[in-house]
């Protein structure tokens, strides 16, 4: 066998390795599942909690002291000035504290200035102290909340050192109302006068 053909068959050779040796083969694309990074949900800032006022400070254990006169309607009474009282307190935003709630009548009758009727021996209001005129204050600037929240109030003319509440309507149907003819302790306390839309 010459070389002419030698060369010839090794080409030939060659070429057909050529054609079939396989190329290299491309790696499958590895798709990375990104995992989402949990994200803390945005928090209010927590108001500072207040104690709510209690159905004992409301009766000041004198549903002990006369039990008689502790009826079914001064509870029930009681249980929904309380709903409304801390619905004040928690937009007044400070711990209230209870001067008076209910009375029993010789309770009530000992009170100087205290009406005969008083709402307080139905368990329907509550005298929050006020000694420096915070809580006035901030009634007067929101009496709208407390036209929603449908509670009245007596003219701190005649409440010198605490703020009055009651969950009915006085007679005069007035949002602030004078609870009596007697001449007023403390004329200075605040100008009387406000708008009677709150009404």
């Amino acid at each position: 066998m010459n070389k002419e053909t030698i060369d010839k068959i090794i080409k030939g050779i060659m070429d057909f390795l050529g054609k079939n040796v396989p190329k290299e083969v491309a790696k499958p694309v590895q798709h990375i599942v990104v995992q989402p990074v949990p994200v803390a949900p945005a928090q209010e800032t927590p108001k500072p909690s207040i104690e709510p006022l209690t159905k004992d400070d409301l009766l000041m254990g004198r549903d002990k002291t006369h039990a008689s006169e502790y009826t079914a309607e001064v509870s029930e009474n009681l249980d929904k000035l309380l709903i409304v009282i801390n619905k004040i307190q928690d937009l007044y935003g400070k711990k209230m504290k209870v001067n008076s709630g209910w009375r029993p009548a010789g309770i009530n009758a000992s009170i100087a200035g205290a009406a005969k009727k008083s709402n307080h021996m139905l368990g329907l209001a509550v005298d929050i102290g006020d000694a420096d005129g915070e809580v006035m204050k901030w009634v007067l600037s929101n009496l709208d909340k407390m036209k929603e929240i449908g509670v009245y109030l007596e003219d701190w003319r005649h409440t010198p050192t605490w703020t009055h509440f009651q969950i009915i309507p006085p007679k005069s149907g007035n949002r602030i109302f004078i609870p009596s003819s007697a001449p007023a302790p403390a004329p200075n306390r605040w100008i009387g006068k406000y708008s009677a839309k709150y009404n």
